[in-house]
């Protein structure tokens, strides 16, 4: 906060000059200021003394002393714990200069108008000390916070890839050992239970993948390097192939690519695996031509992805909320609500845009566009 000279703070100034005439009508101007306590000092040891005893608020200090410079003041302090404002005579500007380089807050010109206006000047003086002290102060405690957020963050990424690696390891031990149950056990009832226990432990290895990918979205910077999109696409294809009614689907992938592409890999992954499964899972299979039409463009500056099905559809009351983390468009959604959020956290994160079209019943429209920015070299390449 700002120390304002119209409250009942006392300005502690300490005034350093050796001249009788002008040590004299200085301290008349700061005698019709009462909130102004004025020190005096005919010496460089003489102040040195006071501020030993009591540091002041402000000192206000002859250049040229009997025994010694003024900027000696300055450097006689531990640490800036109050600002001093050199007075110099005319034609000691460069002295003054100088003087500044070495700490001091400012300096002033003596001349009679100067003095009059002495008390002002102290007491703005102190108001940008005060003011850029409280601002340092902030400045200290948003490092430290950040410094601590840093810390939080390092800590739970440890924690997140700890706690999916922990959690993850025991479902595939029984997944496996379900796969092993149905292999041995034809009894149709036990298939069934089987199955449904596969099932959730699916849907809870799915969850698990989403909290990682969030946390790695948020916590790690995009890495950048050149991509073969029709590559990924085919991967991940090749990832979602156990989906029921995979097969079903007719699948075709149009790549136009003029330009190389340059990108982060996981992150495209990612928001390829979203929008896909979503297609894939909620389609209509009893129509007579199901597909999905994955199109990519690769232009110099930017790269467009639309992801197109004739599937469900999402019905329009819902259409401007499906990014919102936890929400499911439909009353059949199985999933953890987070994959559509996650994907547009993933957009943002690499700078791009998602938008989506779609009619219930019809079929939905994604279409996402991405900087190409092909990284900078560095010295070393």
């Amino acid at each position: 906060m700002l120390a304002t000279t119209e409250s009942s703070q006392i300005l502690k100034v300490l005034l350093v000059e050796d001249e009788d005439a002008h040590r004299e009508l200085i301290t008349r101007k700061f005698r019709s200021h009462e909130n102004i306590k004025l020190c005096l000092a005919k010496s460089l040891n003489e102040a040195k003394s006071l501020v030993s005893k009591s540091i002041p608020d402000l000192a206000i200090v002859d250049y040229n002393m009997p025994d010694g410079k003024g900027i000696e003041l300055i450097h006689a302090q531990k640490r800036k714990q109050y600002p001093i404002v050199l007075m110099t005579s005319y034609g000691d500007e460069k002295l003054a200069v100088k003087a500044l380089k070495s700490g001091a807050f400012d300096y002033i010109v003596k001349s009679a108008a100067m003095f009059n206006e002495l008390p002002r000047i102290a007491k703005k003086i102190y108001q940008q000390w005060e003011h850029i002290n409280h601002k340092k102060k902030s400045e200290q405690k948003i490092k430290k916070q950040n410094s601590q957020l840093k810390k939080i963050n390092a800590e739970l990424d440890r924690f997140v890839y700890s706690a999916s690696h922990e959690l993850r390891a025991p479902l595939m031990s029984v997944m496996g050992l379900i796969n092993l149950s149905k292999v041995q056990n034809s009894d149709p009832s036990q298939q069934e239970y089987l199955n449904m226990m596969e099932e959730c432990l699916k849907r809870l290895d799915k969850y698990i993948k989403d909290i990682t990918d969030y946390s790695r979205n948020n916590r790690m910077e995009p890495e950048i390097g050149k991509i073969d999109p029709e590559e990924v696409v085919e991967n991940i294809l090749r990832g979602q192939s156990f989906l029921p009614g995979f097969s079903k689907v007719r699948k075709e992938i149009k790549i136009q690519s003029r330009f190389a592409l340059y990108s982060d890999v996981r992150r495209l992954e990612v928001i390829f695996n979203n929008i896909i499964s979503n297609a894939i899972k909620y389609h209509n299979y009893n129509q007579p031509d199901p597909f999905l039409l994955i199109e990519i463009e690769v232009r110099r500056a930017k790269y467009v992805i639309n992801i197109v099905d004739n599937g469900c559809g999402i019905s329009a009351e819902h259409l401007d909320k499906i990014f919102k983390m936890f929400y499911r468009a439909t009353e059949s959604s199985e999933g953890s609500g987070l994959g559509l959020y996650i994907t547009k956290e993933t957009v943002d994160k690499l700078k791009g845009t998602i938008s989506v079209r779609s009619f219930l019943k019809t079929g939905t429209r994604f279409t996402v566009v991405l900087p190409n920015r092909k990284p900078r070299q560095t010295n070393n390449e």
